[in-house]
């Protein structure tokens, strides 16, 4: 509403384009103290822009919350989104601690590690891909994405089940920080040297695109209910 209208109309051009993504949430809500109407508000702003400017939504992010009201999962599903993506904090492991964290991954996806997905099914039955990278709420923040070669031998090694994967960036190491046009020449350079695995400089919708068509998606788990938060 207030930006100049070049430049309002240059961000349309790039969402349009899919080089750039609109999703569906609109800030980091603790959800558990959401009634329905505030879950569903929060999904307003984002239909708002999507139905002006025709672009689509196919994703929701969430960042360093613990913990998701199974109603989120409804909202979601009734929007239209097909994939939830959230960074889900690791605080027990926070200055070398081994305490329990908030859920057990291995339960949930079968391994522990790794990043992992399920079904979310909601009340009415509706289903949503939730995707966790299970690496903390951030990503990876430098440039030069250092130590990448040995994370991906060691998910390998784990059993990482698919041949894609969603490699979260951001600015710095801090909230609400963007993106550093650098990683692009990283990706350039990698790709330049190495045949596989293949860098892409990319987006949530164009992941669940790759994932779907790529792997089996029918096999995972279907879980219902809450992801219980803790010390929000």
């Amino acid at each position: 509403r207030s930006a100049p209208s070049a430049r309002a109309a240059r961000m349309v051009r790039l969402l349009k384009s899919g080089h750039v993504e609109l999703t569906a949430l609109f800030g980091n809500l603790t959800t558990e103290l959401c009634g329905h109407e505030a879950l569903a508000r929060a999904t307003y702003h984002a239909a708002r822009l999507a139905r002006k400017y025709d672009v689509p939504i196919v994703s929701a992010e969430h960042n360093d919350i613990p913990g998701f009201a199974w109603g989120l999962s409804e909202v979601l599903a009734a929007a239209g989104v097909r994939m939830f993506c959230p960074g889900l904090p690791l605080y027990y492991a926070w200055g070398g601690a081994s305490y329990p964290s908030f859920w057990d991954e291995r339960g949930v996806f079968g391994r522990a590690g790794i990043p992992g997905a399920f079904w979310w099914e909601s009340p009415s039955g509706r289903r949503i891909l939730f995707w966790c990278n299970n690496r903390g709420c951030g990503g990876d923040y430098r440039s030069s994405l250092p130590g990448l070669p040995e994370k991906l031998r060691d998910f390998k090694e784990k059993g990482y089940p698919f041949d894609v994967l969603r490699w979260p960036v951001s600015g710095g190491a801090r909230d609400n920080s963007p993106y550093i046009p650098d990683y692009a020449e990283t990706i350039r350079n990698w790709n330049r040297k190495w045949t596989w695995p293949r860098l892409v400089s990319s987006t949530n919708a164009r992941f669940y695109s790759d994932l779907t068509r790529r792997c089996d998606l029918t096999q995972l788990p279907v879980r219902r209910g809450d992801v219980p938060g803790q010390d929000y």
